[in-house]
């Protein structure tokens, strides 16, 4: 299961899925939290599932609780769960995708969550006093086994970022990819715009017209 939500956990997908099929492994995929028509070079999964499924409501980088509860609809993620037929599977790993880690546990099929919310379960650096956030983090996608990444380990057993290799090998000391898509904008201009010795790369989301 991959969320469908931004770009990055297809990205994580995208590293992961190549080594997961040189071995005898069968692969079929769930992914929801976007309208199918709006995925791309989806070439690698195939001829996937695509569901409404749950997703995060942020603002300003904050998860706003009452409208995730509130903006998804429940009944239809309740009706898609139940008819979701994973009896079948020996394992389902989820990268923070919902809808395929609750039906693994209506079915009680063995979990692994593999993505960067995984590793706040280990005693990583956390904003504190917000709990109403912290439920629906461990809530959303619940899975057995957690596989934590993060850009640091903070002396958990958590893995670096599953990226993509570099097809070109070259290099610029001086440029920086920023993809933080669920922060303001203009934040992150601010942000950056003092460190004048680097060229910042940032993709974002930005209104046309």
């Amino acid at each position: 299961g991959i969320q469908g939500t931004g770009n990055g956990h297809l990205a994580r997908a995208r590293a992961l899925v190549p080594a997961l099929r040189k071995t005898s492994i069968e692969l079929d995929f769930v992914l929801s939290g976007r309208a199918r028509e709006d995925y791309f070079n989806m070439e690698l999964f195939g001829d996937f599932a695509s569901y409404d499924g749950l997703s995060l409501v942020t603002e300003r980088g904050r998860l706003k609780a009452w409208e995730t509860v509130t903006q998804n609809s429940i009944r239809q993620f309740m009706h898609d769960c139940s008819s979701l037929d994973v009896g079948q599977y020996d394992l389902i790993i989820s990268d923070f995708e919902p809808l395929s880690a609750w039906a693994a546990r209506r079915h009680r099929v063995p979990t692994v969550g593999i993505s960067h919310q995984c590793a706040f379960n280990y005693a990583v650096p956390k904003v504190r006093g917000h709990w109403n956030s912290s439920l629906i983090m461990k809530v959303f996608a619940p899975t057995a086994t957690h596989v934590g990444l993060h850009w640091h380990h903070f002396n958990q057993p958590i893995l670096p970022p599953l990226i993509e290799p570099l097809k070109s090998g070259r290099t610029d000391g001086n440029k920086i990819l920023v993809y933080m898509g669920f922060e303001a904008l203009e934040e992150v201009l601010d942000f950056v715009r003092p460190f004048t010795e680097y060229k910042f790369v940032i993709y974002a989301r930005v209104e046309q017209g």
